[in-house]
């Protein structure tokens, strides 16, 4: 879950929801948090 929140720049609390509702699909992982990105 680090990667996540080192790679995309998001809080640990928004990849442990991204992972919740991906599971370990890492693809959509990497979607959903350029997602969160943007809306920053």
């Amino acid at each position: 879950m680090s990667h996540i929140v080192e790679t995309h720049d998001v809080s640990p609390d928004q990849a442990r929801e991204l992972v919740r509702r991906h599971g370990n699909d890492w693809r959509k992982i990497d979607e959903a948090a350029k997602s969160y990105k943007d809306e920053k």
